[in-house]
């Protein structure tokens, strides 16, 4: 039908044009009959959005269409249609296209919204990209190699720049992965965008993304929805820690086979099946709730009713995060094979270490890799050259007990000797190890057992496992040495250290607020007792009022006692 319906639409032939679709909808036809003749290019052009994407306001309106030309038999059953597409789908999709069509420049953003942002939606730490127009109609991308702050995704919330996340670590790693359904290209080359025609298609490429969120659903995961703001829809599936991309390229096997080819629509996968390259930071995707720099219009989320997302904090709050586990067991049932077993390098037992002090522990129970390599060495006997320097560099700058620590791991091997583990220690790096590099040189085993630490970003400061110490540590910036990105005065580092260990700040608040309640009370209750001798010396002379030297003190009746005022 749709062939030949083209074919007489190129030969202006309208008459079979129309005799196609209402072959095609078995709607009672006879070229003989004069009809065609006035036949108007608003009932084919509604026939060619209702082929498009079919839903009930487009049925009505061939409906009116056809009332219009007195076919009354042929209206009654595009009623019928009508009816029967509102009872099949409410139409969610009207509501959700509504807003595609304007274009709202405002989101609804406080001050904590730009860190639940950069916490859930951006991929990559140490870099990002600007978005700009190209000469080419499209968009190029300004690589920034430095990590997002909340002052600049804040700007991009506001609309003030669009801000693109390269989509894996260098490791190989993802913490989401995103379907992206869009209106094909060649669509774009035949229709004007800002037709209803290409409404339509948007409407084809929402129906395509919510097909992918109930295959998801059918599977126990949640995928959530996002208009990108020009020619189709995201789906996010957000994990609660970073997982391989080779699982995330097999679950998208497994939705490609389950999702019906449509030519009108184009799906790509983040992350996709191409391997990084040295040097490269692979694909990158717009963050949430910014401005796309070709169309103008902002993008947005969609609820579980098909409305729009205005709540940008709520939303984050409430976004379901999909383990690993859940992926690979989903894999699993599809492939026929055993649910992946983790391996027993993500065993959480230090005990082996004995006692040790609090900040060494703390690294140990939070960094997965630290734990990983020092349970090797101790399990082994074994370790090679990078493993024991990445030890010692992370170890060696937590204080003496630290470097105690370094000869106790080393201690487990079989070639280990106290003087050269000594030397090391004194050549240890004037910094500690970034949490960047490990991840460069440990690609496989932190994509394995997972690398998913969440430091609070502070300026000049760069992510290492010390700053797990750092947050138990009281004089922290005297024993412990802090990943500043370059040199900078003592008292600086104090700051830094301040800012990063919230837990600390956060408890001498809580302690104050307590210690402040303790003495409101018995103020409260000084005040109490004094009231009540007042009250007595009132009562006896049966007075409301007494000049005294501040003015006059006058007392008021009130539903739970006096009220005491002093005029002036």
């Amino acid at each position: 039908m749709e062939y030949l319906s083209d074919l007489w639409r190129k030969a202006e032939r309208q008459d079979l044009e129309l005799f196609e679709y209402e072959q095609y909808y078995q709607l009672p036809s006879d070229l003989v009959n004069d009809h065609f003749g006035k036949c108007s290019p608003e009932l084919l052009q509604n026939y060619r959005n209702f082929i498009i994407s079919e839903d009930a306001e487009k049925a009505t309106e061939v409906m009116q269409c056809y009332t219009d030309i007195r076919e009354y038999e042929k209206a009654a059953f595009w009623q019928d249609m009508s009816l029967k597409l509102e009872k099949y789908n409410k139409s969610i999709y009207e509501a959700v296209l509504q807003p595609v069509m304007q274009n709202e420049n405002l989101v609804n953003v406080n001050r904590d919204t730009p860190l639940k942002v950069l916490r859930t939606f951006v991929g990559r730490e140490d870099v990002f990209g600007i978005e700009a127009p190209s000469l080419r109609n499209g968009r190029d991308t300004d690589q920034q190699l430095l990590p997002l702050t909340e002052k600049q995704i804040a700007d991009h919330l506001l609309g003030k720049v669009t801000i693109d996340t390269y989509v894996q670590r260098p490791n190989e790693t993802v913490k989401f992965i995103v379907f992206d359904v869009d209106v094909s290209r060649k669509v774009l080359l035949l229709i004007n965008q800002k037709s209803s025609e290409f409404h339509s298609y948007l409407e084809k490429a929402f129906r395509k993304a919510d097909e992918i969120i109930r295959i998801l659903h059918k599977s126990g995961l949640e995928g959530y929805c996002e208009f990108s703001g020009f020619r189709g829809f995201h789906v996010w599936i957000f994990l609660s820690e970073w997982m391989p991309t080779r699982y995330a390229n097999m679950l998208w096997d497994i939705v490609e086979s389950e999702i019906s080819e449509d030519d009108d629509l184009t799906i790509e996968c983040f992350p996709n099946k191409t391997r990084l390259k040295a040097g490269k930071f692979g694909q990158k995707i717009k963050l949430p709730f910014g401005v796309h720099v070709k169309s103008g219009d902002r993008s947005y989320f969609l609820d579980l009713e098909g409305s729009r997302v205005t709540d940008i904090n709520t939303f984050i709050d409430g976004i379901a995060k999909n383990s690993p586990g859940a992926i690979k067991k989903v894999i699993a049932v599809h492939s026929g094979k055993k649910e992946e077993r983790h391996p027993a390098s993500l065993d959480m037992d230090i005990e082996m270490f004995g006692e040790v002090d609090n900040s060494i522990r703390e690294v140990l129970e939070r960094c997965s890799l630290m734990r990983y390599l020092c349970q090797r060495a101790a399990r082994t006997g074994y370790l090679c050259h990078f493993e024991r320097q990445s030890i010692l560099y992370v170890f060696g700058h937590l204080g003496e007990k630290g470097k105690e620590f370094v000869h106790q791991v080393m201690s487990f091997t079989l070639n280990y000797q106290y003087n050269i583990t000594e030397k090391f220690i004194r050549k240890c790096p004037e910094k500690p190890i970034s949490c960047l590099k490990l991840r460069d040189q440990y690609k496989k085993i932190t994509a394995e057992i997972g690398c998913s630490c969440n430091f609070k970003r502070a300026k000049n400061c760069y992510p290492s496992p010390v700053l797990h110490a750092i947050s138990l540590t009281d004089n922290a910036a005297e024993e412990i040495t802090v990943p500043t990105c370059r040199n900078i005065s003592r008292e600086k580092e104090r700051e830094i250290v301040e800012e990063i260990n919230i837990h600390k700040k956060a408890q001498e608040l809580a302690s104050r607020i307590l210690e402040l309640k303790k003495q409101k009370r018995g103020i409260d209750r000084l005040i109490r007792n004094t009231e009540s001798e007042l009250e007595k010396l009132f009562d006896q002379d049966g007075i409301d009022s007494l000049e005294v030297e501040l003015g006059v003190l006058t007392r008021r009746k009130r539903d739970d006692g006096y009220e005491w005022l002093i005029e002036i």
